[in-house]
């Protein structure tokens, strides 16, 4: 069997799913209101404490593992920098 072609029952790739899946939780995140803070910071030149958007794309060298792993690391400081935003100064 050759493990580079399998694919799944509607033929697609395996890897074409796993980068349509990682896109979707990129996207998902985006949609939030925690990232819009984000945008909102980067748009008036704040960079410290910004976190960076894990690669959808790196599917050869990321493990599934690893990419949920990254993603919740990167929500994680979202909600933070989020919290930080919303407290009163």
């Amino acid at each position: 069997m050759d493990i580079e072609n399998i694919h799944d029952e509607n033929g697609q790739d395996s890897d074409e799913r796993r980068l349509k899946k990682r896109c979707n939780a990129v996207n998902s995140i985006k949609a939030k209101d925690e990232y819009k803070i984000l945008e909102r910071l980067r748009s008036e030149g704040v960079t410290e404490d910004i976190p960076l958007t894990p690669d959808p794309h790196s599917i050869e060298d990321t493990s599934k593992r690893t990419w949920e792993k990254k993603v919740q690391v990167w929500r994680e400081k979202l909600r933070d920098l989020s919290s930080r935003e919303k407290q009163p100064q």
